[in-house]
């Protein structure tokens, strides 16, 4: 499993935000999974071990 932690996406005039992405790595196409956690989550923290 291949990981890229704590990416940050910057647009100019907006806000950064802050991703991980995890895949395997092969020839094999794989569907795209966005999870938002809302306003008040945290994305290393509590329900969410992803």
């Amino acid at each position: 499993m291949i990981s890229h932690l704590n990416r940050i996406l910057k647009d100019q005039n907006k806000k950064p935000i802050v991703y991980d992405v995890y895949y395997k790595k092969n020839p094999i196409k794989k569907p795209i999974i966005i999870f938002c956690h809302g306003y008040k989550g945290f994305k290393d923290w509590g329900a969410w071990n992803l």
